[in-house]
């Protein structure tokens, strides 16, 4: 006759399958964290690349701007009024603030709307001018050798600078972008003569 203790002692079954469902719920734990994890990292990615998009529209809309604001100033173009009207300013004081950082852009009479995006557009922008140095002889910024080179030592050419700031936005002002250049107006042609991202 077989010892009931013994019997009972033995493993069976049953005592098997307890460790078999705890091992269950460790190894779904796991997996629920790591998914858990790739959901939170992918939408991190979502919001990284809406913002990528969003900084790339308002720098075009900026870059638009800028092109808009050039045209008033191009060769052959009737200059506006540098008197501080309809975005159109003389030139800063020495020693005043850069004016892109106290003008109040939601002012329309403080800069210009650019209006030649097509309908629907995600993107805004205005820009404003400044004059800067007129009556700058080209001639005498030229490096040494040049006018040798050229053959016109004699030719002096008269430049007036301005600057042209841009400001674009996207995205309901989440994304801003600020870029400025420098436009030369000669009697002989015009172009930017610098370029340079603000924000």
């Amino acid at each position: 006759m077989r010892n009931p203790e013994l019997i009972m002692s033995q493993p069976g079954p049953a005592g098997q399958s307890g460790m078999a469902l705890v091992i269950s719920l460790i190894m779904l734990t796991v997996m629920s964290i790591i998914a858990v994890h790739g959901m939170r990292v992918s939408m991190v990615e979502e919001r990284i690349a809406s913002n990528v998009q969003q900084l790339a529209l308002a720098e075009q809309a900026a870059e638009a701007a800028l092109r808009a604001g050039e045209a008033n100033l191009a060769v052959g173009a009737t200059l506006p009024l540098f008197n501080g009207t309809s975005g159109f300013y003389p030139q800063p004081a020495l020693g005043d603030a850069p004016r892109w950082t106290t003008l109040d852009w939601s002012q329309p009479s403080a800069s210009n709307s650019y209006s030649g995006f097509p309908a629907g557009w995600p993107a805004s922008a205005s820009y404003f001018v400044e004059q800067l140095e007129l009556g700058i002889s080209v001639s005498a910024k030229a490096p040494p050798g040049q006018c040798k080179k050229l053959g016109t030592c004699g030719a002096v050419e008269v430049t007036d600078f301005y600057r042209v700031v841009a400001r674009g936005e996207a995205g309901g002002g989440q994304a801003v972008v600020v870029l400025e250049t420098t436009y030369q107006r000669g009697t002989t042609g015009d172009g930017r003569a610098s370029w340079r991202r603000l924000r």
